[in-house]
C-alpha cells in the first residue's frame, strides 16, 4: 500500500500516441506517476514488471483486444488485484461496456471524458482498492488469529450447520475442515448448548464427555440489530487435564477433613484404649497358663487392638500415619504373613507369590505396609467371590523417567502388585475405589482401599490401577528405593530396670496402669495430671527423676510447653512422649527440642516397659 509521500502509479495503455501523450499530461497534472504502453503485450510485461495502482487500460489495441489483456491480467493471482479502468472510443457497441465489467474491470469509461471526471474516476478506483486492501488485510490477519487460537472455534448457522471452523476445531474433531464443514455440529458434539442459545439468545456453556476426554463448548449466539437470530459461535477446549487436577483437589480436600477427623478422634479414642489394652496386657501377664480368665483377657486386648487398627487405618488415609519408618524389605514383609493371608482367602482362592528376584529396601513402616497388603489382597477375594481364581502377589523393581504420568521423581522405584482374577471393573468404578466407604459389595465396608491410599501417599508413592471387566485387576504400588539395609533383629533381653519415672497424662486411667506397669517392672513412678504438675514435680526432685512419659495433648499446660521447661530446669533429663496421635506429627510438634523417644498409643504394658528401658540404657 502507497503512503501518503508517494504518488500513486498509473500505467496509460494506449495505441493512439498523441491521445496517450495528452491523457498523461492530464494524470500528471493530479499528481500520478505515469507510465505509458502502447500495445497490449507490452502492457502485459509492464504490469508484471511494476505492478502499477491503477490501469487505464484501452479497448481497442493492435495487437490484442484490451479485454483479452484484462482478463489475463485478472487471471494472474500476482496482478489479479490491481484496478483496471477501461477506455473505449464513444463507436462501440453498446455491450462492450458490459462485457468489460463482467471481463474483471473495475471501471468503464468511454472517449470523450472529461479531464475532471477521469480523475474522480481514478480516484474512488484507489479508494476502493485501499479499502479492500485494508479488509484484506485484517481478514488475513483475523484468519490467522483464528488459527492460532488452540480451543476449536465453529460458525454455526441457524439450524446448527458449521459454516466456518479453525484448525483448533479440526484438532479437537479429528477430522480435516473439509468433512467438518457444511455438516450439522450434533454429528460431532452435544448441541445442547446451542438449542438452547437459539432458544433463549443467551450464551451458554455446558461440559460434555467426548471418549476419553472433557471438553468445555461455549456457544455465543450471533443476533441481527432486529434481535433475529442467524446462528453463533461456538468455542470448545479440552479441559480434561483441568478436571483431573480438579479431581485431585478434590481427593486432596478428602484427605484432609478425614485427617482433622482422625487427629480429633485419635487422641480421646487412644486414650481410653491405651487404658483398656494397658491393664488386659498387665493383668494377662500376672496370671498362670492355666487359668481361665486368660481367654477373656486375651479377647479383650485382640479387641482393643482391632480398634487401634481402625483408627490408624484414619490416620493412613490422612496420610499421617507413618509411626516407626526404617528400611524393610517387602519380600520378607509378605513372607511373615503368608499363612495370614491363606487363611483370609476363601479355600477356592489360590494365592500364589512370585519373590524370587532380590529388590532393593524401602522407607516404610512394616506394619503399615502388612496392612496394604492384607486389604489389596481381600478386596481381590471379594472380586473373585465364590468362584475359583487366583490370587498373585510378586515383588520387583520399575525405574521412572522424568515425565511419568504419576508425577513422582524420575528414579528407581520397588512395586508390590497385587493381581486378581476376579471379575474386574469398568471406568467409573476404577475412579472411585479409593474413596473412604464406597464399596460394589454393600454398605458400611470401610476405609479399605481409602486407607491403602493413604499409606502409600504418606511414603512418598503412588499406587496404580488397570481393570477390565470380566478379566480381573492389577494393583501396583510404587515406593522409592533406599540404598539402606533392613537392620538385623535385636536380641530379646530383661525388662526390669531401676529408677524414678514420672507419668504425665491427663487420663486417671492412663496414668494408673503406666504405674502399675512400671512399678511391676522395678521402677519408682511419679505421676502428673498435666505439664504445670509435671514441671513442678522435676523441680522438686532435682537430679532425681530418670525418665519422663509426657502425653502431648492435656489441658492447663500441653506436653510441648512442659517439655520445654522441663528442659530449661534441668536440661539432660531424657523425655518420652506419648500421643494418640502419629509419631510423624509428633516429631514435628517438638522439633528442636530434645525428645529421647516416642511412644505411640494405644500400648500394651510390655510396650512401655520396652521403651523405658531403651531410653534408659541408650547412652
Amino acid at each position: 500500500m502507497k503512503t501518503q509521500s508517494q504518488k500513486p502509479v498509473i500505467l496509460n495503455v494506449d495505441d493512439h500516441a498523441p491521445g496517450r501523450y495528452a491523457l498523461t499530461r492530464i494524470l500528471r497534472k493530479a499528481n500520478f506517476e505515469v507510465r505509458e504502453a502502447g500495445t497490449g503485450n507490452e502492457a502485459l510485461r509492464m504490469v508484471k514488471a511494476e505492478h502499477p495502482d491503477v490501469i487505464l487500460l484501452d479497448v481497442n489495441l493492435p495487437d490484442m483486444n484490451g479485454m483479452e489483456v484484462c482478463r489475463r491480467i485478472k487471471a494472474d493471482p500476482a496482478t489479479a488485484r490491481i484496478p483496471v479502468l477501461h477506455l473505449s472510443a464513444s463507436s462501440v457497441a453498446s455491450g462492450d461496456q458490459v462485457r468489460g465489467l463482467e471481463g474483471g474491470a473495475d471501471a468503464y469509461l468511454t472517449e470523450p471524458v472529461e479531464p475532471d471526471v477521469l480523475i474522480a474516476t481514478l480516484k474512488a478506483v484507489l479508494r476502493t482498492h485501499q479499502v479492500e486492501d485494508e479488509l484484506s488485510r485484517l481478514a488475513r490477519q483475523w484468519q490467522t488469529t483464528f488459527n492460532a487460537l488452540s480451543d476449536g472455534i465453529a460458525v454455526l448457522d441457524e439450524t446448527g450447520k458449521i459454516v466456518r471452523c479453525n484448525r483448533g476445531m479440526e484438532r479437537l474433531m479429528g477430522k480435516p475442515g473439509s468433512e467438518i464443514l457444511g455438516r450439522s455440529y450434533r454429528d460431532f458434539h452435544d448441541e445442547t448448548a446451542f438449542l438452547r442459545v437459539r432458544a433463549s439468545r443467551q450464551r451458554e456453556e455446558i461440559e460434555v464427555p467426548a471418549g476419553d476426554r472433557w471438553l468445555h463448548v461455549r456457544v455465543e449466539p450471533l443476533l441481527e440489530d432486529s434481535g433475529t437470530f442467524t446462528g453463533a459461535v461456538c468455542l470448545v477446549s479440552d479441559v480434561t487435564e483441568r478436571r483431573r487436577m480438579d479431581e485431585e483437589y478434590r481427593q486432596a480436600q478428602k484427605f484432609e477433613s478425614i485427617g482433622v477427623l482422625a487427629g480429633g478422634v485419635a487422641h480421646d479414642f487412644n486414650n481410653l484404649l491405651t487404658g483398656v489394652l494397658g491393664n488386659a496386657s498387665l493383668a494377662l501377664s500376672d496370671l498362670p497358663e492355666e487359668h481361665p480368665l486368660r481367654d477373656k483377657l486375651q479377647d479383650i486386648i485382640s479387641a482393643s487392638e482391632r480398634a487401634a487398627h481402625l483408627t490408624r487405618q484414619l490416620l493412613a488415609y490422612s496420610g499421617k500415619g507413618r509411626y516407626i519408618v526404617r528400611p524393610i524389605e517387602l519380600p520378607k514383609v509378605i513372607s511373615g504373613i503368608h499363612h495370614l493371608l491363606e487363611s483370609s482367602v476363601p479355600r477356592k482362592v489360590r494365592l500364589s507369590l512370585d519373590l524370587s528376584g532380590p529388590v532393593p529396601s524401602v522407607q516404610a513402616d512394616a506394619h503399615q505396609m502388612e496392612q496394604v497388603l492384607m486389604n489389596l489382597v481381600m478386596n481381590a477375594a471379594e472380586a473373585i467371590g465364590e468362584d475359583a481364581g487366583t490370587i498373585r502377589i510378586s515383588t520387583g523393581t520399575q525405574t521412572l523417567e522424568a515425565n511419568d504420568a504419576s508425577g513422582l521423581p524420575p528414579g528407581e522405584y520397588v512395586y508390590l502388585e497385587v493381581r486378581d482374577s476376579g471379575c474386574g471393573m469398568d471406568e467409573q468404578t476404577t475412579s472411585r475405589i479409593f474413596d473412604p466407604f464406597f464399596t460394589t459389595k454393600f454398605m458400611g465396608r470401610g476405609m479399605g482401599l481409602a486407607a491403602v491410599a493413604g499409606i502409600v501417599k504418606a511414603h512418598q508413592g503412588v499406587i496404580r490401577v488397570s481393570s477390565t471387566p470380566g478379566q480381573g485387576s492389577t494393583f501396583r504400588m510404587l515406593l522409592p528405593a533406599s540404598e539402606s539395609k533392613e537392620p538385623a533383629v535385636a536380641e530379646s533381653r530383661s525388662l526390669a530396670g531401676t529408677g524414678k519415672v514420672l507419668v504425665v497424662d491427663d487420663e486417671d486411667v492412663v496414668r494408673r496402669m503406666a504405674k502399675a506397669t512400671l512399678e511391676l517392672y522395678g521402677y519408682t513412678v511419679l505421676l502428673a495430671e498435666n505439664g504445670r504438675q509435671a514441671v513442678e514435680i522435676v523441680r522438686q526432685n532435682p537430679n532425681a527423676i530418670s525418665c519422663v512419659i509426657m502425653d502431648m495433648a492435656m489441658p492447663v499446660m500441653s506436653g510441648e510447653e512442659a517439655v520445654h521447661e522441663i528442659e530449661r530446669i534441668e536440661p539432660g533429663l531424657r523425655v518420652i512422649v506419648s500421643t494418640g496421635f502419629d509419631e510423624a506429627k509428633a516429631v514435628e510438634q517438638f522439633s528442636g527440642l530434645r525428645v529421647a523417644s516416642f511412644l505411640q498409643k494405644p500400648y500394651k504394658s510390655r510396650d512401655l516397659a520396652e521403651k523405658v528401658k531403651a531410653v534408659l540404657t541408650k547412652q
